[in-house]
This record gives C-alpha cells, structure tokens and sequence, in this order.
C-alpha cells in the first residue's frame, strides 16, 4: 500500500497547547488521537485539562504527549481506570 505525502501531514502530530496543573505547557499530538482524547473526556463528564493533569500525574510514559495516546488505547481496550 503506498503511503502518500497528503496522508502523511495529515497524520503528523500537531502542537497542542493545553494547561496541566494550572500551568500552560504543550503536546504533541495527532488528531485522530487528540479528536478522541477530548471525545472520551466529555463521555465520563471531565474537563481535559483535569484529565490532563491526572494522566501526568499518574503517567509512565516518557512524556504527556505519550501518556495520552496509551490513555486512548486502553480506553478503546477497555482497560482504563
């Protein structure tokens, strides 16, 4: 399957500004990821900024960035908390 250049930009991650803990701070994130991220926020009735700021005080992964993609795919795993 070839992979096209319009398909590629259109999956990169992109910037994101968002406030964690009350402090402004930035992540890099896709749009099918960061589209979910807020969908899944708003079914279990949280704000992203507080869910933000649990994932990075709780997170494992490298960066917030990280830790938000591995939140999306253990919800659609069903393994989140």
């Amino acid at each position: 399957m070839k992979c096209r250049v319009e398909d590629s930009v259109r999956d990169a991650a992109v910037k994101r500004s968002i406030r964690v803990h009350n402090h402004k701070t930035s992540v890099f994130v896709e749009d099918a990821f960061w589209l979910d991220f807020v969908s899944i926020a708003e079914r279990m009735g949280r704000r992203i900024t507080d869910l933000a700021s649990e994932l990075d005080e709780r997170r494992n992964a490298k960066t917030l960035s990280s830790a938000i993609r591995l939140f999306v795919l253990s919800y659609h795993q069903g393994r989140h908390p």
